[in-house]
C-alpha cells in the first residue's frame, strides 16, 4: 500500500512540474512586443514639405524608415514619449496653418490581434499661434423652395418660373438621390454666392478684419446684383465664420431678399 501511495505522489509531481512548465513555456513562445509609429492624422492648409519634414524627422525619433519598424520586447513609452518631444520643440516655425501627429505604440503578441494605443499628440502650425476660422455661407433654402411650391397654384407661369430661377441663384439647388442599387447620387446647382466662395470655403481662413470685411464687402455686390430679381417668396442668405478650435460660429452678414413680383 505505502509503495502505490508513493508511486502515486510521485505521477503527481511530474504531473505539477509538467504543467508549471508547460505553462511557462507556453508564455514564453508568445511574448508581446512592441513597436512605435507616428502618424500625420488632422492637417488644414499645409506645405507638402513641410509635412515630409516632419514626418522624416518623427520617423527618425522612433527609429523606422516609414517601412521597416524595430520590435522591442519591453515597452517604450517614455524613450518614444521623449525622442518625439525634441521634434515638437525643433519645429517652431512651421508656416503650415496645422498638423497634428499621433505618436502609437503597438503591440503584438501571437495568436492575438495587434492593439494600437495613442500615447501622445503633437500639435504644429499657424492656427495654434493665431486665430482661425471657416467661412461659410447659410440660407432659408428648404423653407423657400416649399414656399414656392406652395404658392404655385396662385402664380402665373411667367412669374412662378422667374421665381425659381432667382431662387437657383441665390440659394443653389442640393438634392441626394438614392438610387436603386443603395449609392448616393448628389447634384449640385451652386449660388452665385457658392459659386465664387466654394473652394474657398473649405479652407481656414486668419481671422481678422481685413479677411471679414473682405467677404462682407464680396456678399453685398453680389447681393446687389440680384435685389431686382423677380421673386415670389422671401429668401434670407447669411455669412458665418466657424472658430478653429472651439467651433464657435459667428455670423458676420445677412441679407434678406424680400418678394418682389
Amino acid at each position: 500500500m505505502k509503495k502505490i501511495l508513493m508511486t502515486l505522489a510521485a505521477v503527481l509531481c511530474c504531473w505539477v512540474t509538467t504543467t508549471v512548465f508547460t505553462a511557462c513555456s507556453s508564455e514564453e513562445e508568445h511574448p508581446v512586443t512592441y513597436k512605435y509609429e507616428v502618424k500625420l492624422v488632422d492637417y488644414a492648409r499645409y506645405f507638402t514639405d513641410e509635412a515630409s519634414q516632419l514626418q522624416a524627422a518623427f520617423n527618425s525619433a522612433v527609429g523606422t524608415n516609414g517601412t521597416v519598424y524595430p520590435y522591442y520586447q519591453e515597452n517604450q513609452d517614455s524613450k518614444m514619449k521623449s525622442a518625439c518631444d525634441a521634434v515638437k520643440k525643433k519645429y517652431t516655425d512651421i508656416q503650415s496653418v496645422y498638423f497634428k501627429f499621433d505618436l502609437i505604440r503597438i503591440a503584438s503578441a501571437v495568436g492575438s490581434q495587434d492593439v494600437s494605443t495613442v500615447i501622445a499628440s503633437y500639435e504644429f502650425g499657424q492656427a495654434l499661434i493665431k486665430p482661425y476660422v471657416y467661412y461659410a455661407f447659410a440660407t432659408n433654402r428648404d423653407e423657400a423652395y416649399a414656399a414656392l411650391e406652395a404658392k404655385k397654384a396662385t402664380l402665373d407661369e411667367e412669374t412662378y418660373e422667374a421665381s425659381l430661377k432667382t431662387l437657383m441663384a441665390l440659394v443653389g439647388k442640393h438634392t441626394v438621390t438614392t438610387l436603386p442599387s443603395g449609392e448616393t447620387k448628389i447634384s449640385n446647382v451652386y449660388s452665385v454666392f457658392e459659386t465664387k466662395y466654394k473652394d474657398e470655403f473649405v479652407k481656414p481662413w486668419q481671422d481678422n478684419e481685413t479677411s471679414t470685411q473682405n467677404l462682407i464687402t464680396s456678399c453685398n455686390q453680389i447681393a446687389d446684383e440680384h435685389a431686382n430679381d423677380v421673386l415670389a417668396v422671401d429668401v434670407i442668405v447669411t455669412a458665418t465664420k466657424t472658430g478653429f478650435f472651439d467651433k464657435k460660429v459667428t455670423e458676420i452678414w445677412r441679407r434678406t431678399f424680400p418678394t418682389n413680383q
